[in-house]
Order: structure tokens, then C-alpha cells, then sequence
């Protein structure tokens, strides 16, 4: 058999090596609950979807396609500038709170729990500055 599309091949194995290791550690724990059997029957049930896609070379034309659709593609960008904006909003009102308690409690602890969000929070804008300087030189 050929496969027609290595990603969702891979992603296929995965999830049925997931789903393996799900029910080899559900049957040595011995918490066999419904939720976990559903959840795992899932887990392999779209890896399986996922390889027999990827061996078919229609569905993978159609996968191909799907996946270079320039509305799919559009819908993405506005999902993780979002995705982006709240999670830099987030970071900003919790380093501000955690300055905030620190100025009230003197506690060094809290200091020391802000620190990664403040490392983020420099990543971030050493990021920025370098990608808005190369963009400007490339345009």
C-alpha cells in the first residue's frame, strides 16, 4: 500500500498508539470507567480514520484541498490572532495583579510566581521588535 499523505498517516498512528497505551493503562491501573472505554474507542476509532484517509488517494485530493482553502487558511489566522491577543491580555492583568499583591504583601514568593509570565512577557516583546524590523526591511 501506498500512502498518499505522511501527515495525517503519522497523526493516525499516533492516535492509535495513544489509544493503545490508554487501554494497556487502564486494564494495569484497573479503573475501567465508561468515560475512559468512550474516550479510548474515539481516540482509535480517528486514528483509524486517519491512516485508511491517508492510504486512499481521493481522500487524500479531498484532505489536500480542505486543507488549502484559502477560507480555512483565513479562519485560522483570525483564530490564533485572537488566540494571541487574549493570551498576551491575560499575561499583562496577571503580572499587574502580581504586582499589585507583591506592593501590598511584601511577600517575595509572589515575585517569584510572576517571574515566568515577566520572562514571557520579554520574549514576547524581543519577538516583536525583531519580526516588525525584519517585515519593514523585506517590504
Amino acid at each position: 500500500m501506498k500512502i498518499y499523505h505522511k501527515k495525517n498517516f503519522i497523526i493516525g498512528i499516533a492516535e492509535f498508539i495513544l489509544s493503545i497505551a490508554m487501554f494497556a493503562a487502564m486494564f494495569i491501573t484497573k479503573t475501567v470507567t465508561v468515560k475512559f472505554i468512550v474516550l479510548n474507542v474515539i481516540v482509535f476509532m480517528l486514528g483509524t480514520v486517519h491512516i485508511s484517509r491517508s492510504l486512499s488517494k481521493s481522500d487524500t485530493a479531498e484532505d489536500i484541498v480542505e486543507e488549502n482553502d484559502e477560507r480555512n487558511k483565513l479562519i485560522s489566522l483570525r483564530i490564533n490572532n485572537m488566540r494571541y491577543k487574549i493570551l498576551i491580555t491575560f499575561i499583562y492583568i496577571s503580572v499587574v495583579i502580581g504586582m499589585l499583591s507583591y506592593a501590598v504583601t511584601k511577600n517575595i514568593n509572589i515575585v517569584i510566581a510572576i517571574l515566568p509570565l515577566l520572562i514571557l512577557l520579554c520574549i514576547w516583546f524581543i519577538s516583536s521588535l525583531i519580526l516588525t524590523v525584519y517585515y519593514e526591511k523585506k517590504s
